[in-house]
Parts: C-alpha cells; structure tokens; sequence
C-alpha cells in the first residue's frame, strides 16, 4: 500500500456486492455509511477490479496527502 501498489486481495467489486447482500439480509455493518460512498466513487471511475483497500489512495487523493 505504502508504494500506492494496490493489486487485488479482494476486489472491490466483490466487497461491494458481499456489503449489499448482507445489507438485504439484515447483517449490521459498521462503517458502512462512511465507506461505501468512497467505494462506490471507485466503481464509478472504473477501478472495480483493484483491492478495497485503494479507498485510502482515494481518501489521499481528497486530501492531498503525501504518499
């Protein structure tokens, strides 16, 4: 992560898929307000395949932190 390598563990098009369907079935979910609109930013960029965790790349970029 440190270098910006974000190569798929488990990518974020099958998080978000697991989030909605434990959303359907009731399961609660911490965070899950403050995370799936930075997820879905993603998505919608087109970065579905790279690892959940580029959330942060995506929070970095917002805020220009350093790398």
């Amino acid at each position: 992560m440190r270098d910006g390598n974000f190569a798929p563990g488990l990518k974020l098009d099958l998080l978000r898929k697991d989030m909605n369907l434990g959303r359907e079935m009731g399961v609660p979910l911490m965070g899950r307000g403050g995370v799936v609109p930075r997820m879905d930013s993603l998505v919608a960029q087109g970065k579905g395949y790279v690892d959940f965790i580029a959330v942060l790349g995506l929070d970095e970029n917002l805020s220009d932190m350093p790398g």
